[in-house]
């Protein structure tokens, strides 16, 4: 199974094809948006009776504005590329996004608040065979 670059580095699917962010401020701006999108949807989700129209309204903003900056990304910051059979093909800035998010995906730091597969995997195993 194929994993994609992480979420905040996409754009919507064109012709099949992923789209990257090259630019880290726009990437970010993006990010920002959808994780505010994403908030104000949970938030409509949780609303009473009497406040879910106006909660719903500002999910619906909120995923617009969202949208509407990862739409607003021009081209010559975007790299295209699909994932298949777990390898990344196409431009050379979206395979190698990729590659970064698999090593984070893998290898990510001891201190970082989520370690990475291999991390997990030696500690679990370690502990299993401490006898």
């Amino acid at each position: 199974m194929s994993t994609p670059p992480p979420k905040t580095l996409l754009l919507a699917p064109l012709n099949g094809f992923l789209a990257h962010i090259t630019d880290d401020k726009m990437c970010e701006n993006v990010d920002k948006l959808d994780a505010e999108a994403i908030a104000a949807a949970a938030a409509a989700k949780r609303a009473s009776s009497t406040h879910r129209a106006h909660a719903d309204a500002v999910a619906a903003q909120a995923k617009s504005a969202a949208t509407n900056a990862r739409n607003s990304v021009p081209e010559e910051h975007r790299s295209y590329g699909v994932t298949t059979c777990g390898a990344a093909l196409g431009d050379k800035a979206y395979i190698a996004a990729f590659l970064d998010a698999q090593a984070d995906r893998l290898c990510n730091d001891i201190d970082s608040t989520s370690p990475g597969v291999i991390l997990k995997v030696t500690n679990d195993l370690a502990e299993e065979s401490a006898h």
